[in-house]
């Protein structure tokens, strides 16, 4: 293996260059005879294949878009209509703008802390101390229900501890 390999390889690769270049030229004039078959108007009809269209387009010219879609899209013409230069700033114009979008953000990063933690009230939602109130007076009022519910029990075990007691006396 160590011996024969390296020879058959040098054997296989020797005319890989030439292989190569053949089939480059074989695929090149394959494809030219092909574009010339399909370009021709006798051979489209023979196979029932579109016409060509007698007139290409102007690529380069004015043309309306072709889909509703790309209305929106602006031509070279009409995006240097529209260009403005750059106006030069000053050193201290750009540092004032940069400290007020700082303080921005800032301002707006504190906003949506005291949200998150629930210090400042947003639409549609409750603050912490809302609802630890919420939920103390959802305690009490299972308290009270709860005693509610007991003192109905005992009002009716009266009832009908009574109702026996009746029914006793009404027998004798």
């Amino acid at each position: 293996m160590s011996y024969g390999l390296p020879g058959l390889s040098l054997a296989f690769t020797w005319w890989l260059p030439a292989g190569l270049q053949l089939s480059f030229l074989v695929a090149g004039i394959l494809s030219a005879i092909q574009a010339t078959v399909f370009r021709n108007p006798g051979f489209r009809s023979m196979v029932k294949m579109e016409p060509l269209p007698d007139k290409l387009p102007d690529a380069f010219g004015p043309k309306e878009p072709v889909s509703p879609y790309r209305r929106d899209i602006l031509t070279v013409e009409q995006m240097q209509e529209k260009y403005e230069a750059p106006q030069a700033k000053g050193v201290l114009s750009v540092l004032g703008e940069k400290v007020q979008e700082a303080k921005k953000s800032a301002r707006e990063g504190v906003k949506s802390m005291k949200e998150y933690t629930g210090q400042e009230r947003k639409d549609g939602k409750r603050t912490k101390q809302e609802i630890q109130k919420a939920e103390a007076y959802e305690k009490r009022r299972a308290k009270e229900e709860k005693e509610r519910l007991v003192e109905m029990d005992k009002r009716r075990r009266e009832e009908r501890r009574l109702k026996k007691l009746q029914k006793q006396q009404g027998r004798q």
